[in-house]
């Protein structure tokens, strides 16, 4: 079976597609810094998929040897790039440190792969690129616009990649990710930091105890309830997107990418409503003033990964909610 290098193993999304690969019979070569995540997913992995799962502990910015001895050791023949800093927030507050880190560990990681002759990444970017887009539902013929440091990076490492890739050194798969929430059954919680947390995050917060009410900010948009509208994925669709995608680097010369997301638009009053309704659960909801770099509404055109991948979105908003709230129920 192929053996997949995954960066970023320890996060919430890598992670998940760790043990799904697992699952489908892949062999999975882990390596993440733990700079945004703990070591809980990787024990959780080691424990229960010991015979084909390894991890490293890598800085793809500083490690450049020990990346390599995984490429002497390994016959590695796809890489799926989820490393990087991810906080709109502080890429704000520390715009080098983001720009120094997301695009240096993409260098030195595609430095290894040309230098042991491995072509195939697929690339975690985000729908962050596109920033304040009066198209929606956004296709990726849009112009990209990021209105973050964050986004910008996203941006750059695609252009990157596709730089090498046109020039036949590389094969590159994008995937334009959208809004990810729930869980992955029987998979330890991955929380992320503070500064990274998106609405369902904030949400779960809220109901365990740990904030006293929700903020939603802003109820004078225009849209259909005056809330912001987004485009939310289970993270088992999302994951699932990843391996069609591996499929096809078999017919792909070049450059490619997707948008993964449902192709529908969701309010934040409708997520909270939702989640209240299938969870049995109350909770404080507090308007606040919006916030700068908010943009109104943005949602996938999803139609180009339906039509050359085949995959498309199956979970809709309630299991969402459900699979976000189901490891914490008691």
């Amino acid at each position: 079976m192929s053996r997949i290098l995954v960066t970023g193993a320890a996060g919430y999304i890598g992670s998940a597609f760790c043990k799904e690969g697992l699952e489908r019979g892949f062999n999975i070569i882990g390596i993440d810094n733990f700079s945004n995540s703990s070591d809980q997913s990787i024990n959780f992995l080691m424990e229960s998929k010991q015979h084909n799962f390894t991890f490293s502990e890598v800085d793809l910015c500083k490690d450049l040897e020990s990346l390599r001895e995984i490429f002497v050791n390994n016959d590695i023949n796809y890489v799926v790039h989820f490393a990087g800093f991810k906080s709109v927030i502080e890429s704000q507050m520390h715009p080098k440190m983001y720009w120094d880190n997301n695009l240096e560990s993409t260098k030195n990681l595609t430095r290894i792969m040309l230098e042991y002759g491995v072509k195939n990444i697929l690339f975690s970017s985000s729908a962050s690129v596109y920033g304040k887009s009066n198209n929606q539902p956004v296709s990726e013929a849009c112009k990209l616009k990021p209105m973050s440091v964050y986004g910008a990076t996203k941006e750059a490492n695609e252009k990157f990649l596709e730089d090498l890739s046109t020039k036949g050194n590389l094969k590159t798969i994008s995937l334009r990710y959208f809004n990810p929430v729930g869980n992955i059954q029987m998979m330890p919680v991955n929380s992320p930091r503070q500064d990274s947390k998106n609405l369902m995050d904030n949400i779960i917060d809220v109901c365990i105890g740990e904030t006293k009410e929700l903020n939603i900010f802003g109820d004078d948009y225009k849209t259909s309830d005056g809330t912001a509208e987004r485009d939310f994925i289970h993270i088992q669709d999302l994951i699932d997107a990843h391996f069609e995608s591996l499929k096809y680097f078999e017919q792909l010369n070049g450059y490619e990418v997707f948008n993964i997301g449902t192709g529908n638009s969701v309010s934040v009053k409708n997520i909270i409503k939702t989640f209240k309704e299938v969870n049995s659960i109350e909770f404080v909801v507090k308007i606040s003033d919006r916030r700068e770099g908010d943009v109104p509404i943005c949602y996938a055109d999803n139609s180009k990964a339906k039509n050359i991948l085949k995959w498309e979105a199956k979970k809709d908003l309630r299991e969402m909610c459900l699979d976000a709230w189901r490891p914490y129920k008691k």
